[in-house]
């Protein structure tokens, strides 16, 4: 049975090894787009065709 389309679906987490040197223009490109690097990479997903909801490109950071 499909859930519906609005419920809460659990998070998974995983980790990317990459090179210094893209990490650093990785995080300057989602600086320069106002985002954080995860949001910039959920974007990116989006682009290319994967269901990224709108509310896995929220900052979710805790702000002081």
């Amino acid at each position: 049975m499909a859930e519906p389309e609005d419920s809460v679906e659990r998070e998974r987490q995983f980790t990317l090894k990459m090179r210094e040197s893209l990490h650093r223009e990785l995080a300057r490109l989602a600086f320069d787009a106002g985002m954080t690097m995860r949001g910039f990479i959920m974007r990116a997903l989006r682009e290319k065709g994967l269901k990224v909801d709108d509310r896995d490109l929220v900052d979710r950071r805790r702000r002081p």
